[in-house]
């Protein structure tokens, strides 16, 4: 079963050509069937795929973490913010995020940096 030169491209020479296919390797090894290329890039596209996969999962862990350490910084500075300022007092305040020192370009520029 093999290709003739008058099919079609298919798959990844389809998209370009300039990458070999099964078809390219029977043609360079003709003592190796078709079926046996067809499973050998099969195997070889989900191997690599499955690597991204992993990889991707391992940049996602990582990311995650540091989403948890910023959390955790917060939570700890806005305790300490309230126990120093004197309780309850301290969670209604707008003095952190607008007071005599605030300006709209500062403002400006925490947004732009926290999107």
């Amino acid at each position: 079963m093999r290709p003739s030169e008058n099919e079609p491209l298919t798959g990844i020479t389809a998209v370009n050509p300039s990458v070999g296919g099964p078809a390219d390797e029977v043609a360079q090894f003709p003592g190796v069937p078709f079926w046996v290329w067809i499973i050998g890039f099969i195997a070889l596209t989900t191997a690599l795929n499955i690597r991204g996969i992993k990889t991707a999962e391992r940049a996602n862990d990582l990311l995650m973490a540091f989403q948890v350490l910023v959390i955790g910084i917060f939570v700890v500075l806005s305790l300490r913010h309230v126990l120093d300022v004197g309780g309850a007092g301290a969670l209604t305040s707008t003095a952190p995020f607008a007071n005599h020192a605030t300006t709209l370009a500062g403002i400006s520029a925490g947004a732009a940096i926290a999107a």
